[in-house]
């Protein structure tokens, strides 16, 4: 089995284009660059099976039912050519709730309490890493348990409970 995890392409979030408009984060949509970027992994990826000689007819697309992995996987799944499309919810990234479309400098002004609420953990190799769990969001490692729970979902005979499977 091939697992192939594409992020989505440059959004309107990541330029900060979805500020004045105050989009919620699930109506966020691909920049211009950002549907390049997926129509550039979708060739490449498809280039890349193809010398591999990885069977695409069984493959899967999953993904988060917000609006830029959607386009993303439109856009890249041109080269590809998947029928098997599919959404789960526990794919979407982070839910800032009432941060959405707020800028991260204006965080710590209008929501002092919870910008103090962070969370330190060194990992090994003395890399210190810096949690912050957002108003409503989560920390990177919530993301990690959510790919793996929604990965054994999808095969509930699997013994692995780790990114590595």
């Amino acid at each position: 089995m091939h697992i192939f995890l594409i992020r989505h392409g440059q959004s309107i979030a990541n330029t900060g284009e979805n500020y004045p408009q105050r989009l919620p984060d699930h109506l966020v949509s691909l920049t211009e660059e950002g549907i390049q970027q997926a129509r550039e992994n979708g060739e490449w990826l498809a280039n890349y099976c193809k010398e591999k000689n990885i069977d695409l007819s069984n493959a899967r697309i999953w993904r988060s039912p917000y609006l830029r992995t959607r386009q993303t996987s439109e856009e890249f799944n041109k080269f590809l050519n998947i029928k098997d499309i599919r959404e789960d919810i526990t794919l979407i990234e982070q839910q800032f709730g009432l941060l959405d479309s707020v800028p991260d400098e204006e965080w710590a002004n209008q929501f002092p309490i919870e910008n103090a609420e962070k969370i330190f953990s060194v990992i090994p190799g003395n890399f210190l890493l810096v949690f912050f769990r957002r108003f409503f969001g989560q920390i990177t490692i919530q993301i990690v348990k959510r790919m793996i729970q929604a990965q054994t979902a999808q095969s509930p005979n699997t013994t692995c409970y780790s990114t590595q499977c």
